[in-house]
């Protein structure tokens, strides 16, 4: 009997532990691999489906629209993006980052909104969304480093004079907070986030206590050191706030005052961080990724007043 027990005792814990190493990689493959298939328009925005459709069939009807293939850094990604010239020579540009199972397409509102300021537009399709070779999503750690690349060819097509601009939604506005820390170029002149999370780690927590009743903190460590090993950096690294305070730029924070996604108070701490001239708009009943459809017009006098502010 007491050897039976001593081996339970041993057996327990490694059984413990396997259950948690096998729930932690399923949750990784669900979160962490590529998906090929846009998800359709989301219960939010459904109620403006026509209007979604509306902006994608622009997007596609633009003749003059370009499609530009970068090799990443590392020499290991085929990356994709698309090109909207301005009607007229302008030497506005704007890259806009999309969110978290979209791709550059899904972008097309923005785009538009863009486009009829007068600006180029350039629509990246982030790691393991769209057209890319990469099996795994970064949550926009690894593609602020593409967009770096990104923005150089933006500006060796336009030209020094270039005046550049990011704009990022959901995990693309976590893009352009990160990228906001890295050495830019002198012709980017400011960053717009619309609900950008704050930390890798507290977003992905925040999700699993809403969806799982794993015991939370040691499957966001096994997750973070599978992900180690496949992509070669862990969560910690992943930070908004810490991106923030190195930033250099002028910054817009954009958030719904509904979002259950990505919380409202991460826009808070996003925007704590920051030293730089700063702008900050919660948006009265938006959820995640709504503020553009719940009021379009307010949206795009915020981001142009914004745009001539750093001007």
């Amino acid at each position: 009997m007491k050897k039976i027990t001593k081996d339970l005792l041993i057996a327990a814990p490694i059984a413990v532990g396997g259950a948690l190493y096998s729930a932690s990689r399923l949750l990784y493959s669900y979160a962490f691999n590529r998906s090929d298939i846009v998800p359709e328009p989301g219960k939010d925005i459904i109620g403006y489906a026509n209007d979604y459709y509306y902006y994608i069939d622009w997007l596609n009807e633009q003749k003059h629209a370009e499609h530009w293939r970068l090799v990443s850094k590392d020499k290991k990604e085929e990356l994709n993006a698309v090109w909207v010239p301005a009607k007229h020579h302008s030497k506005f540009s704007v890259l806009i980052s999309h969110g978290y199972k979209g791709n550059g397409v899904t972008m097309a509102n923005l785009a538009q909104m863009y486009h009829f300021m007068g600006f180029n537009v350039l629509l990246p399709d982030s790691r393991g969304h769209g057209d890319t070779s990469d099996p795994y999503i970064s949550f926009g750690w690894l593609d602020h480093y593409d967009a770096l690349a990104w923005l150089n060819m933006m500006i060796k097509r336009v030209g020094p004079e270039s005046k550049v601009f990011v704009h990022g939604v959901s995990m693309g506005g976590a893009t352009a907070l990160m990228l906001a820390g890295e050495d830019l170029p002198p012709q980017v002149k400011g960053i717009i986030d619309d609900c950008g999370y704050s930390s890798l780690n507290e977003e992905l927590v925040y999700l699993a206590r809403k969806v799982t009743k794993l015991p939370v903190e040691p499957v966001r460590r096994l997750m973070s050191k599978i992900n180690k090993v496949r992509t070669g950096f862990s969560f910690d690294a992943v930070s908004s706030v810490k991106q923030l305070k190195k930033a250099k730029v002028p910054i817009f924070v954009i958030h719904g005052a509904d979002d259950d996604y990505v919380p409202t108070y991460m826009a808070y701490q996003n925007y704590n961080a920051i030293t730089t001239p700063k702008k900050i708009w919660i948006v009265p009943n938006a959820g995640h990724a709504m503020a553009f459809w719940v009021d379009p017009r307010e949206y795009h006098k915020q981001v142009t007043s914004f745009i001539k502010s750093t001007l």
